[in-house]
């Protein structure tokens, strides 16, 4: 009987009261607490990232859908060239409302240009790159570029192509540091040959 009243009691708890385990809070969400305020690091980041949350605003706290849009931004953000940038939010509830503080950690944002291709576009070559760092976690290892390059070609049934780059660091439009990265091409001769 004790067990049973427990496991109501539970039940009534939860019910009352959400956990917002998905975003790896220790924060207890009163049930139907509205999504108040995202506090940003600056005004500007939070003109450039807000409208990612701009239909969850005032509306009842769901976790879930929070680390939904929370997940798309990271990956706008690796899309763009921030492969090791992170996403943290801060919870606050202060009565019914929900507050979070967003911090992005850009890190350093890379980008990637290539002269000498004519096989591939500058489109494909850079997502075979990112995919190739988002397999590997984030790891931006420049070096080995080249011959991953080298072996797209090669793929191709391309060999004895030259992969060759340099590096000019600078600053984007909103003043984030960025690794430019220009790489060289001289494509090698087909060898696929029809017999």
């Amino acid at each position: 009987m004790e067990k049973v009243f427990l496991k109501i009691l539970l039940s009534l708890f939860l019910t009352f009261f959400f956990i917002s385990a998905a975003l790896g809070a220790d924060v207890i969400i009163p049930k139907g607490a509205l999504l108040k305020e995202i506090v940003w690091d600056s005004s500007l980041i939070k003109k450039r990232y807000n409208g990612h949350f701009r239909d969850l605003m005032n509306r009842p706290f769901d976790s879930l859908t929070f680390k939904i849009q929370s997940d798309l931004l990271a990956k706008e953000l690796f899309t763009s060239g921030f492969f090791n940038s992170t996403v943290k939010n801060d919870i606050k509830v202060e009565g019914q409302d929900v507050i979070v503080k967003m911090t992005l950690d850009f890190k350093n944002r890379v980008n990637f240009e290539f002269r000498g291709n004519t096989i591939f576009s500058h489109q494909e070559l850079r997502t075979k790159l990112t995919e190739k760092i988002k397999n590997e976690f984030g790891k931006a290892d420049i070096n080995s570029f080249t011959g991953f390059i080298q072996k797209v070609y090669e793929d191709a049934g391309f060999y004895n192509s030259k992969v060759t780059f340099y590096q000019q660091d600078g600053l984007d439009l909103d003043r984030n540091k960025i690794n430019n990265y220009f790489f060289l091409i001289e494509e090698g001769k087909n060898s696929n040959f029809i017999i």
